[in-house]
């Protein structure tokens, strides 16, 4: 749990807002805003419109690309854990008197 923790945070949580406030300045650079909250400049800033909606649209489209991995995974995990119970299942099938699967081979009647 401890390792799946750093991992998350290590691939996801910490270059996640790099990556994206990296993207967003190279696609808007002019949509600036100040410390007080406000653009710099509106203007510009409306002029930049396609570069924060492409920002936006990789924003979604790795939110859905990590969803889609997420049900490929849990779908994996789902047959293995099926495939696993069925082997288990298939282990504790007592042995039919008579069978080679019985210790030494020794053949027993149904009633002895």
């Amino acid at each position: 749990l401890g390792f799946s923790t750093l991992m998350v945070h290590l691939l996801g949580d910490v270059p996640a807002p790099i990556f994206f406030g990296w993207l967003k300045d190279t696609l808007a650079p002019n949509c600036v805003i100040s410390s007080t909250g406000n653009f710099i400049d509106v203007r510009l800033c409306l002029t930049e419109q396609r570069g924060i909606r492409q920002c936006l649209l990789m924003a979604y489209l790795w939110t859905i690309w990590s969803m889609i991995f997420l049900e490929i995974a849990r779908r994996l995990a789902l047959e293995r854990l099926r495939n696993e119970k069925q082997a288990t299942i298939g282990n504790l099938v007592l042995p039919i008197a008579g069978s080679p699967a019985l210790p030494g081979g020794k053949k027993k009647g149904i009633l002895s």
